[in-house]
């Protein structure tokens, strides 16, 4: 039965996303589903309306606190080390951009 209505293909819709603290904004690309190239710029302190897959690329990278470690000033004054031992290190949490995440 024909109801003289065309068939729409539902697109998932993106999400929006937010660049926090950052002076330039930060560009990129990523691979959609049919191998296209998507580019996109985050304005920083601005929401902007970015495809899914982008979206979907920035929260898997961004939304999460990365680790590293430093060199332990306080530790090493109180307990020198001698020639040839490794400094004391201690392991830092930290975010390498600030992006907030809207669906």
């Amino acid at each position: 039965m024909d109801t003289g209505k065309s068939a729409t293909v539902a697109r998932r819709a993106g999400g929006r996303v937010k660049l926090r603290g950052e002076k330039i904004p930060l560009t990129g690309s990523v691979t959609g589903e049919k191998g296209q190239t998507i580019r996109f710029e985050l304005p920083p302190e601005r929401w902007v309306d970015v495809p899914w897959e982008v979206f979907t690329m920035l929260k898997a990278k961004f939304d999460r606190e990365f680790e590293r470690e430093e060199l332990d000033h306080d530790a090493n004054a109180d307990h020198p080390h001698k020639a040839g031992e490794d400094p004391i290190m201690r392991t830092v949490s930290y975010t390498p951009y600030i992006i907030e995440f809207r669906e």
